[in-house]
């Protein structure tokens, strides 16, 4: 029966056809149905996998926190893609029962302030999701986020290199999705958008090239600054400005470590068709480099190919003035 079918289907769609002729035909359609299987296969790959999605807390216009649980406990943790490891406050490693270990001599992490870090302690488990993360260190120490919107710890791109990160400050969003997704296909909210390329230096730092008037600089991205800040080396030697420059604005801080902070007024700061216009950039000793110069021998500091800690010439703040959508891959 289902021969006689398919012949008598074949004499009328296709005008007489032979049994090699049917053959090749029904060959044809099997191999389109499997494109159209594999097409489907490969859509299906393409998706976007959300992982997990947080809340933003406090104010997203100041610092991007969300709650991240550590061996059973919600942590407000800054996310930080401008550190290397995730920090965290001596009390809080207390309250999770951590025990601190002494950071071995060779490692030298230090604070945009200088300060050198020299403990660490790890989590045995911290939550992504459904993901449970083992054993993730933290540097530790005491003072370290000043009381800054209850945050006690940060993720650094260690813990946020295997995920792709959405930051939603329109619905105050912070979503990590899976990285096994066709390349460059992550933008779901529009089709209009900006893409930029960015490398990795040191494995960590999120680095972008951009336009500050008219001269290109070498620039951060950093989600948990609080202030976009130009190195003042960099402000003297290549724009001639400085704290006695005539256009510098004057902030005092109500900090009484550091009660006031200078402001650059820039004509415009642009990236990828996307321009800034009139930013005012605070000044940044670069006392990160005035650590490291202590703490390295000057004959290693000679050295051809030696690497010297030093800030940025361009911290970028991430956190926008207005709501919208920015992804990021930090282990890209």
């Amino acid at each position: 029966m289902a021969g006689s079918r398919q012949g008598s289907h074949g004499a009328r769609g296709s005008g007489g056809k032979t049994d090699a002729q049917q053959g090749v035909w029904l060959g044809l359609c099997a191999l389109a149905l499997g494109l159209l299987t594999a097409q489907g296969a490969i859509a299906q790959q393409c998706q976007l996998k959300l992982i997990a999605s947080f809340d933003m807390q406090g104010n997203p216009a100041e610092s991007i926190v969300v709650p991240i649980t550590m061996n059973g406990k919600q942590i407000p943790t800054l996310i930080d893609t401008g550190a290397t490891a995730g920090l965290m406050e001596a009390s809080a490693a207390t309250a999770l029962g951590l025990t601190t270990r002494p950071v071995r001599q060779t490692m030298m992490i230090y604070s945009a302030g200088g300060r050198r870090y020299d403990r660490f302690a790890t989590v045995p488990e911290l939550e992504i999701g459904p993901l449970r993360i083992r054993n993730t260190d933290f540097i530790v120490a005491d003072n370290i986020f000043h009381g800054d919107a209850g945050v006690t710890a940060s993720l650094g791109q260690t813990a946020l290199e295997p995920f792709d990160i959405e930051f939603d400050f329109a619905a105050r969003k912070v979503r990590f999705f899976s990285q096994d997704h066709c390349e460059g296909k992550v933008v779901y909210w529009s089709g209009n958008f900006v893409s930029v390329p960015f490398k990795l230096i040191g494995g960590d730092e999120i680095a972008l090239q951009m336009t500050l008037d008219g001269r290109d600089i070498d620039a951060v991205l950093d989600t948990g600054a609080s202030f976009t800040y130009i190195n003042s080396r960099v402000a003297s030697q290549v724009y001639g400005i400085d704290e006695t420059s005539p256009t510098i604005k004057r902030y005092e801080t109500g900090n009484p470590a550091k009660p006031v902070v200078y402001g650059a007024p820039f004509e415009s700061l642009s990236i990828g068709g996307i321009n800034m216009p009139k930013p005012t950039i605070l000044l940044i000793d670069d006392k990160v480099r005035q650590r490291a110069r202590w703490d390295i021998p000057d004959k290693m500091q000679n050295q051809p190919g030696e690497f010297l800690p030093h800030f940025p010439h361009l911290l970028l703040r991430f956190t926008p003035p207005q709501p919208m959508h920015s992804k990021l891959r930090p282990g890209a």
